[in-house]
């Protein structure tokens, strides 16, 4: 978080698990001003502009004018989901899981022991 940054992605990927229902499990990626966020079991996505929508209150999937900026972002959750060989990208398309499959991160049982 100090020093220059060399080496670090453009954005960070989260993913949040089932909590109160599966429809809230969702993998997401952001640079702070812009966020993408799939939900895997419903399939839908949503794109907000965090700089003008801090409180994601307008979802932006639909407007046209963004067509690019989803696409790039789209791909870099791809890029992140497919690295991971989990399942959830087939021919460069996020595919939803079968129904009653749990979401299983392949990263659950590695944890950060500092530098």
């Amino acid at each position: 978080m100090h020093g220059n940054g060399k080496g670090w992605r453009e954005y960070i990927h989260g993913e949040h698990c089932q909590c109160y229902s599966a429809t809230q499990e969702m993998q997401y990626v952001t640079d702070s001003r812009r966020k993408l966020i799939w939900f895997p079991r419903t399939n839908a996505t949503h794109f907000f502009d965090l700089e003008a929508d801090p409180g994601e209150c307008h979802n932006l999937i639909e407007d046209t004018s963004r067509g690019d900026e989803v696409k790039l972002w789209h791909g870099c959750l791809i890029a992140e989901l497919e690295a991971r060989d989990c399942g959830w990208v087939k021919d460069g398309e996020l595919i939803p899981p079968d129904e009653g499959v749990p979401l299983v991160s392949p990263y659950r049982d590695r944890k950060w022991l500092g530098e």
